[in-house]
Protein backbone atom coordinates (compact mmCIF):
# COMPACT_ATOMS: atom_id res chain seq x y z
CA UNK A 1 0.00 0.00 0.00
CA UNK A 2 2.85 2.61 0.68
CA UNK A 3 4.53 1.50 -2.97
CA UNK A 4 1.09 2.19 -4.92
CA UNK A 5 0.38 5.60 -2.61
CA UNK A 6 4.05 6.40 -3.21
CA UNK A 7 3.82 6.14 -7.29
CA UNK A 8 0.34 8.02 -7.18
CA UNK A 9 2.05 10.90 -6.04
CA UNK A 10 4.64 10.62 -8.60
CA UNK A 11 1.50 10.33 -11.47
CA UNK A 12 0.58 13.72 -9.49
CA UNK A 13 3.38 15.64 -9.08
CA UNK A 14 4.91 15.35 -13.21
CA UNK A 15 3.32 17.15 -15.63
CA UNK A 16 1.73 15.97 -18.72
CA UNK A 17 3.21 16.35 -22.33
CA UNK A 18 -0.21 18.67 -23.27
CA UNK A 19 0.15 20.59 -20.04
CA UNK A 20 3.74 21.39 -21.38
CA UNK A 21 2.97 22.18 -24.44
CA UNK A 22 0.02 25.10 -23.37
CA UNK A 23 2.73 25.98 -20.60
CA UNK A 24 5.44 26.90 -24.05
CA UNK A 25 2.52 28.26 -26.04
CA UNK A 26 1.34 31.09 -22.96
CA UNK A 27 5.27 31.36 -22.85
CA UNK A 28 5.83 32.32 -26.78
CA UNK A 29 2.71 34.40 -27.10
CA UNK A 30 4.06 36.30 -23.59
CA UNK A 31 7.20 36.72 -24.85
CA UNK A 32 5.79 37.78 -28.75
CA UNK A 33 4.24 40.53 -26.94
CA UNK A 34 7.04 42.16 -25.05
CA UNK A 35 9.20 42.19 -27.66
CA UNK A 36 6.41 43.58 -30.10
CA UNK A 37 6.09 46.65 -26.96
CA UNK A 38 9.90 46.66 -26.82
CA UNK A 39 10.29 47.07 -30.85
CA UNK A 40 7.93 50.14 -31.43
CA UNK A 41 9.42 51.63 -28.04
CA UNK A 42 12.56 51.51 -29.28
CA UNK A 43 11.08 52.73 -32.99
CA UNK A 44 9.22 55.98 -31.40
CA UNK A 45 12.58 57.04 -29.35
CA UNK A 46 14.97 56.44 -32.42
CA UNK A 47 12.17 59.04 -34.62
CA UNK A 48 12.36 61.15 -32.05
CA UNK A 49 15.67 61.75 -31.24
CA UNK A 50 16.95 61.85 -34.88
CA UNK A 51 17.21 64.53 -37.24
CA UNK A 52 13.42 65.63 -38.95
CA UNK A 53 15.07 65.97 -42.86
CA UNK A 54 11.78 66.68 -44.31
CA UNK A 55 11.20 69.25 -41.59
CA UNK A 56 14.28 71.43 -42.45
CA UNK A 57 13.69 70.07 -46.42
CA UNK A 58 10.38 72.01 -45.81
CA UNK A 59 11.45 74.90 -44.05
CA UNK A 60 14.16 75.34 -46.12
CA UNK A 61 12.02 75.14 -49.47
CA UNK A 62 9.74 78.00 -48.03
CA UNK A 63 12.06 80.77 -47.43
CA UNK A 64 13.93 80.27 -50.23
CA UNK A 65 10.61 80.65 -52.34
CA UNK A 66 9.26 83.73 -49.78
CA UNK A 67 12.50 85.31 -50.05
CA UNK A 68 12.64 84.93 -54.20
CA UNK A 69 8.75 86.31 -54.08
CA UNK A 70 9.85 89.43 -52.51
CA UNK A 71 12.57 89.81 -54.72
CA UNK A 72 12.51 93.02 -56.68
CA UNK A 73 15.17 95.29 -59.47
CA UNK A 74 16.56 97.89 -57.38
CA UNK A 75 18.76 100.08 -59.48
CA UNK A 76 21.91 99.42 -56.35
CA UNK A 77 21.26 95.79 -55.69
CA UNK A 78 21.03 93.80 -58.90
CA UNK A 79 19.83 90.43 -58.85
CA UNK A 80 23.03 88.41 -59.99
CA UNK A 81 23.64 84.65 -59.91
CA UNK A 82 25.62 81.60 -60.99
CA UNK A 83 25.37 77.77 -60.33
CA UNK A 84 25.98 78.43 -56.76
CA UNK A 85 25.72 81.48 -55.80
CA UNK A 86 22.62 83.99 -55.89
CA UNK A 87 22.57 87.79 -54.41
CA UNK A 88 19.44 89.55 -54.84
CA UNK A 89 17.38 92.78 -53.90
CA UNK A 90 14.44 91.99 -51.30
CA UNK A 91 12.80 93.07 -47.89
CA UNK A 92 14.87 92.15 -44.73
CA UNK A 93 13.87 92.30 -41.12
CA UNK A 94 16.63 95.09 -39.84
CA UNK A 95 17.51 94.20 -35.65
CA UNK A 96 19.25 97.79 -35.76
CA UNK A 97 16.27 99.40 -37.16
CA UNK A 98 13.56 97.41 -35.76
CA UNK A 99 11.59 96.95 -39.11
CA UNK A 100 11.43 95.88 -42.55
CA UNK A 101 13.34 97.43 -44.93
CA UNK A 102 14.80 97.40 -48.03
CA UNK A 103 18.11 94.94 -47.92
CA UNK A 104 20.09 91.64 -49.98
CA UNK A 105 19.66 88.49 -49.39
CA UNK A 106 22.52 85.79 -50.55
CA UNK A 107 22.17 82.04 -51.21
CA UNK A 108 25.56 80.14 -51.46
CA UNK A 109 26.94 76.70 -51.26
CA UNK A 110 29.31 76.61 -48.28
CA UNK A 111 31.55 73.10 -49.20
CA UNK A 112 33.26 73.19 -45.60
CA UNK A 113 30.31 72.81 -44.10
CA UNK A 114 28.13 70.91 -46.93
CA UNK A 115 25.42 73.34 -46.55
CA UNK A 116 23.63 75.78 -48.04
CA UNK A 117 24.11 79.30 -46.59
CA UNK A 118 22.05 82.55 -46.30
CA UNK A 119 22.83 85.90 -45.44
CA UNK A 120 20.59 88.93 -44.43
CA UNK A 121 21.66 92.16 -44.94
CA UNK A 122 19.55 95.51 -44.86
CA UNK A 123 20.34 98.64 -46.45
CA UNK A 124 22.88 100.41 -43.62
CA UNK A 125 24.94 96.78 -43.22
CA UNK A 126 25.37 96.75 -47.19
CA UNK A 127 25.96 100.64 -47.27
CA UNK A 128 28.68 99.91 -44.13
CA UNK A 129 30.23 96.90 -46.18
CA UNK A 130 29.33 94.91 -42.70
CA UNK A 131 30.37 91.63 -42.48
CA UNK A 132 27.16 89.13 -41.02
CA UNK A 133 27.61 85.56 -40.40
CA UNK A 134 25.75 83.37 -42.51
CA UNK A 135 23.27 81.19 -41.60
CA UNK A 136 22.76 77.34 -42.41
CA UNK A 137 19.50 76.07 -43.31
CA UNK A 138 19.97 72.92 -45.20
CA UNK A 139 22.76 70.46 -44.06
CA UNK A 140 24.34 67.66 -45.24
CA UNK A 141 24.38 69.38 -49.39
CA UNK A 142 26.48 67.05 -51.49
CA UNK A 143 25.79 69.76 -54.42
CA UNK A 144 23.48 72.86 -55.64
CA UNK A 145 22.82 74.40 -58.51
CA UNK A 146 20.94 77.24 -59.72
CA UNK A 147 20.00 77.89 -62.95
CA UNK A 148 17.74 81.06 -64.56
CA UNK A 149 14.89 81.08 -67.11
CA UNK A 150 14.03 83.76 -69.06
CA UNK A 151 12.62 84.74 -72.37
CA UNK A 152 15.53 85.10 -75.38
CA UNK A 153 14.11 87.67 -77.57
CA UNK A 154 16.08 86.85 -80.42
CA UNK A 155 15.25 83.56 -80.64
CA UNK A 156 11.69 84.60 -79.32
CA UNK A 157 11.55 81.52 -76.62
CA UNK A 158 11.65 80.98 -73.05
CA UNK A 159 15.26 79.30 -72.16
CA UNK A 160 17.19 78.20 -68.79
CA UNK A 161 20.89 79.43 -68.52
CA UNK A 162 23.15 78.65 -65.77
CA UNK A 163 24.31 81.99 -64.69
CA UNK A 164 22.32 85.40 -64.48
CA UNK A 165 23.94 88.68 -64.99
CA UNK A 166 21.53 90.63 -67.39
CA UNK A 167 19.54 93.51 -66.06
CA UNK A 168 16.07 92.92 -64.44
CA UNK A 169 15.26 89.59 -62.81
CA UNK A 170 14.61 86.28 -64.21
CA UNK A 171 10.88 85.03 -64.57
CA UNK A 172 11.85 81.86 -62.74
CA UNK A 173 14.96 80.21 -60.83
CA UNK A 174 15.27 76.33 -60.23
CA UNK A 175 17.67 75.48 -57.17
CA UNK A 176 18.80 71.70 -57.83
CA UNK A 177 20.11 70.41 -54.49
CA UNK A 178 21.56 66.27 -54.14
CA UNK A 179 21.32 66.00 -50.21
CA UNK A 180 22.08 62.60 -48.15
CA UNK A 181 19.72 61.73 -45.77
CA UNK A 182 20.70 58.42 -43.88
CA UNK A 183 23.27 57.02 -45.95
CA UNK A 184 20.98 57.61 -49.17
CA UNK A 185 21.76 60.86 -51.45
CA UNK A 186 18.43 62.36 -52.65
CA UNK A 187 18.03 64.95 -55.65
CA UNK A 188 15.21 67.68 -54.90
CA UNK A 189 14.30 69.95 -57.82
CA UNK A 190 12.64 73.29 -56.98
CA UNK A 191 11.63 75.89 -59.53
CA UNK A 192 10.50 79.06 -57.70
CA UNK A 193 8.48 81.85 -60.08
CA UNK A 194 9.97 85.58 -59.68
CA UNK A 195 6.79 88.09 -59.22
CA UNK A 196 8.87 90.79 -61.24
CA UNK A 197 8.65 94.14 -58.67
CA UNK A 198 10.22 97.23 -60.12
CA UNK A 199 11.79 99.93 -57.10
CA UNK A 200 14.07 102.90 -57.85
Amino acid sequence: PMQNLMSNNKKNAAFTLVELLVVCIILSVVSLAIYGTLSNGVDIWSRLNSPIYDEDISIFFEKFTSDLRNAFDFENLAFAGTGDRLEFATFVDSPRLLSRTVGKVIYFYDASEQAIARQKLDYSQIYRDAMIKPSYGLKKVKSLKFTYYFFDDDNKEYLWQDEWQDKGLPEAVRIEIEIEEAGITNKLVRTVNVLYNSQS
